[in-house]
């Protein structure tokens, strides 16, 4: 999905432009430019994202002022020599350091600082020399680190997404270093169709020496407008989706098909989990019939106690999706990561944003095994519930699904021993009326 526009961004697009208009003509022009980004934000299709102005502002930008579509075309080659020249003392850095992908991740997103558009004057090659030499030092957070490690391990492959030129460079460090921690990814680049600002083109991928497989968007969006990639970029997107599956698959294919390309300790994790919760069922049905002296309404009776504990246990759940949400705005505000506690991690009952509901709720057990094979779990919240598909990267499903299974365990022992003192009675009931006859 594309991340829609919204008022913070409307402000940003507006802002930027009129500036940059207004160093180009009078201020008359500048009215005239800006009613005319007024009006495509007004006609504009409900959802687009930010970047789906780009083209056709640079179209304003080109017919009003002559403005060159490649305007940051020295730039962009200066920034590709900037980072080429320094190429083999970064991938050395990046190959010596402790963990290299780690390492390759922290000069990557150093690369972003290369955006001549967005930082309209404000880039200077001597600050990121400066930059450079403090990269391994940014701080990341761990979760989400540990979550792109558990990603790259099950394989498969991994589209890489480009943005500017010059950064494109950092990014092939990155792509190298994961290549060779996890040889099972296959790694493919993604680039801009076409001139879009100083965005990394196909020109811009040779100028590096991408050595990977290099596809293009199909258009001049300086973004990824889902809706708008070309059928390459699209099956891309999508292959590296799913498991493609052929007539030769050998027994591990056959397997990693079975459990979604998890690695085999998932897939016993969630043959536990089936086991568990098949336990906790089955002790519901003993209970009803220790209580139920008829076969039937035993039977009725635990159908019926099944659907109370999954209501029972969702219909919290729905106020700590609110809760959590209310509480959205002050986590993402937060600038250090580390600082926003992971729910249904350790460190969340400190923070105050423990909720329970998600630990005892065996839909929410399931989901949690299901996100722990899959990542398509978190597109398909998305149509859904916006506020859960918001807080995803916050749940540690890892740390849930364990809590949630010993939480079944416990309520199934406890069913099974209220089973027990029911049929006790019941037993010597039945003896004395026995002797009586």
């Amino acid at each position: 999905m594309s991340i829609s526009i919204d008022t913070y961004c409307l402000q940003c697009l507006l802002r930027r432009n009129i500036a940059l208009a207004q160093t180009l003509g009078t201020e008359e022009q500048a009215m005239a430019f800006a009613k005319e980004i007024m009006k495509l934000c007004i006609n504009a299709p409900e959802g687009v994202s930010s970047p789906w102005f780009g083209p056709q502002i640079a179209d304003l930008l080109h017919d009003m002022y002559g403005l060159d579509y490649d305007r940051f075309r020295q730039e962009k080659l200066d920034s590709n020599r900037f980072v080429l020249e320094r190429l083999p003392a970064i991938r050395e850095k990046v190959t010596n350091a402790k963990d290299p992908v780690f390492a390759g991740l922290q000069f990557a997103i150093l690369g972003n600082y290369l955006d001549f558009s967005a930082l309209q004057g404000q880039v200077s090659f001597e600050k990121l020399e400066e930059m450079l030499d403090k990269a391994l030092e940014m701080e990341l957070d761990d979760q989400v680190y540990a979550y792109l490690c558990r990603d790259l391990r099950r394989g498969g492959k991994l589209v890489y997404l480009t943005d500017n030129a010059g950064e494109i460079g950092f990014d092939r460090v990155l792509a190298e270093a994961i290549a060779a921690a996890y040889p099972d990814i296959s790694v493919t680049f993604c680039v801009r169709g076409a001139i879009a600002q100083n965005d990394a083109t196909r020109e811009d991928a040779a100028a590096v020496g991408i050595p990977f497989p290099v596809i293009d968007n199909g258009n001049r969006v300086a973004g990824t407008q889902l809706d708008m990639l070309s059928e390459e970029a699209a099956a891309a997107q999508s292959e590296a989706a799913r498991v493609s599956a052929s007539d030769t698959l050998t027994f591990e294919q056959r397997l990693i098909l079975l459990v979604g390309r998890s690695r085999i300790g998932i897939m016993f994790t969630g043959a536990l989990f089936l086991l568990v919760t098949a336990f906790a069922a089955l002790s519901v049905g003993v209970f009803a019939s220790a209580v139920f002296r008829r076969t039937v309404t035993a039977t009725v009776m635990a159908y019926l106690l099944v659907f109370l504990i999954g209501v029972v246990t969702l219909l919290p759940m729905v106020l700590g999706v609110s809760y959590i949400g209310s509480h959205y705005d002050d986590m993402y505000a937060s600038t250090m990561a580390s600082s926003v506690a992971v729910i249904g991690g350790a460190d969340a009952a400190a923070s105050g944003l423990s909720v329970n509901a998600f630990i005892y709720s065996p839909a929410v057990g399931l989901m949690a095994l299901i996100a722990d094979q899959t990542g398509l779990l978190k597109s398909t919240l998305m149509d859904y519930s916006y506020t859960m598909y918001r807080i995803y990267d916050y749940l540690d499903f890892s740390a849930i699904k364990w809590e949630n299974m010993p939480f079944m365990a416990g309520a199934g022992l406890l069913l099974d021993l209220l089973a027990a003192c029911f049929v006790r009675p019941r037993e010597a009931r039945l003896r004395r009326r026995s002797a009586k006859k």
